[in-house]
């Protein structure tokens, strides 16, 4: 099995290696490409962010931490269609791991160590380069009860929606309602999140607060410039 210069820093870090190297193990074969990255991997002040571009042949992926915190998820990939580049924002703090393209369409079997090759004509290419940003915050609270459908419910869905930026970071928290100990903290880089909640973590009907504090960025066009507060969570609730 190959490691990426990409992949050895990811590592290095010590970022979800033992469900890496299962994940790996167990996964059917697939080929990649790992993209030709130029520029910057990480942003030098805390104003400053990363707008990474991708050209590539195939739907392309991205990853980057933010110190022990690793996000793979990023709503502005589903804008890639074929022929066409895309361009992500990374938020001050984050460090660009990888970018890659692959598929799951390979002959033969195997685990994912297998031996796949690219089809021809696929590639994909990606420039980083810093930029100054602007940042905002916007935070909403819903008290509801949990379990919220029944007892014989195994989890509770929480919706979380945002809009208005480029780059953002969405963070839940879960306690009972009046105070006591965290239920549940997790935080994401999605513009549309949907959060888990055991509900086993509870013995009876118990009401709660739901907490979400999020972050968004924008790049600015020339310089440092303020938010236009345009960024809001703009859903919070319990799916039905």
């Amino acid at each position: 099995m190959r490691l990426e210069p990409a992949t050895q820093r990811r590592l290095a870090h010590g970022v979800f290696f033992a469900a890496v190297w299962a994940l790996v193990a167990t996964s059917p074969p697939r080929w990649v490409i790992d993209a030709k990255t130029t520029g910057r991997f990480t942003a030098s002040a805390p104003n400053k962010g990363l707008l990474v571009t991708i050209d590539a042949s195939h739907a392309p992926s991205l990853v980057f931490h933010e110190g022990t915190l690793l996000h793979d998820k990023l709503p502005c990939l589903d804008t890639w269609a074929p022929g066409t580049k895309v361009t992500c924002l990374l938020q001050p703090g984050a460090t660009l791991d990888m970018v890659e393209i692959g598929d799951g369409k390979c002959a033969g079997g195997g685990g994912g160590c297998s031996e796949c090759k690219p089809p021809a004509g696929a590639f994909v290419n990606a420039d980083s380069k810093e930029v100054d940003v602007w940042a905002d915050t916007d935070r909403d609270v819903l008290t509801a009860t949990v379990p919220s459908h029944g007892p014989h419910d195994f989890m509770t869905y929480i919706e979380v929606t945002t809009a208005g930026a480029e780059a953002q970071r969405v963070a839940l928290t879960i306690t009972p309602h009046g105070g006591g100990p965290t239920l549940l903290h997790e935080e994401r880089p999605c513009a549309t999140c949907t959060f888990m909640f055991a509900v086993d973590r509870v013995t009876a009907p118990t009401s709660v607060d739901i907490v979400v504090e999020a972050a968004g960025w924008g790049a600015c066009s020339s310089g440092p410039c303020p938010p236009p507060k345009t960024f809001h969570v703009t859903r919070l609730r319990i799916k039905p």
